[in-house]
């Protein structure tokens, strides 16, 4: 099995959540762009090139709500990324030890006891480290289609 299709199966076990996170971090990703568009704007009151209802105050106070949002949506995406992101590493470390405990024959690991100590931590927050950069690119490339499409 490669990585690829092992990072695939980890997905579809929790479709839902890893979907959601998908979408919860999409906003919080986003918001820069909403951000550079306010302080454009700011720009724009501040040169005397704005509409008649939008002054600096109006906008100061839009870029002050983007703020605000977007630390609402880290807290939202966070929250639920620490779910999905532990239910994997217990899946990961069970079956470690199913696979050392309950498998037919006398199963050992060739190196020292605190190596497997280490293998159990490290190689599992590899592979969520992996699995979180995964969810990171959906949102990175919906991010960089919203630039081209701004700058076009």
């Amino acid at each position: 099995m490669t990585t690829t299709q092992y990072i695939l199966r980890l997905c579809t076990w929790r479709r839902g959540e890893f979907i959601l996170n998908c979408l919860a971090w999409g906003p919080f990703h986003l918001l820069p762009l909403v951000n550079g568009l306010a302080i454009r704007g700011i720009f724009n009151a501040l040169s005397g090139n704005a509409a008649a209802d939008w002054n600096v105050w109006s906008m100061l106070a839009i870029l002050s709500g983007i703020y605000a949002s977007r630390q609402f949506t880290f807290l939202v995406g966070y929250s639920l990324f620490m779910r999905f992101h532990l239910s994997v590493a217990a899946l990961l470390r069970r079956n470690l030890m199913d696979h050392l405990l309950c498998a037919p024959g006398s199963r050992r690991l060739p190196e020292s006891p605190s190596e497997a100590v280490s293998r159990f931590r490290d190689d599992v927050g590899d592979v969520n480290t992996y699995l979180e950069s995964w969810i990171d690119f959906s949102d990175f490339l919906l991010y960089g289609t919203g630039v081209v499409l701004i700058m076009a």
